[in-house]
């Protein structure tokens, strides 16, 4: 197996400006465990 195999191709961002409660609800709403959270440059800081 390979990590292309696993990975999501589109995963749901967050920025760190993203409050906690809507961070919860993105989640909730797109059964997500976990969400990168991207710089304004989309580069990964969290």
């Amino acid at each position: 197996m390979l990590v292309k195999d696993r990975m999501s191709r589109n995963p749901v961002t967050i920025s760190p400006d993203t409050s906690v409660s809507e961070a919860l609800n993105l989640m909730r709403q797109s059964k997500v465990r976990r969400m990168p959270v991207l710089d304004r440059h989309g580069r990964l800081v969290g």
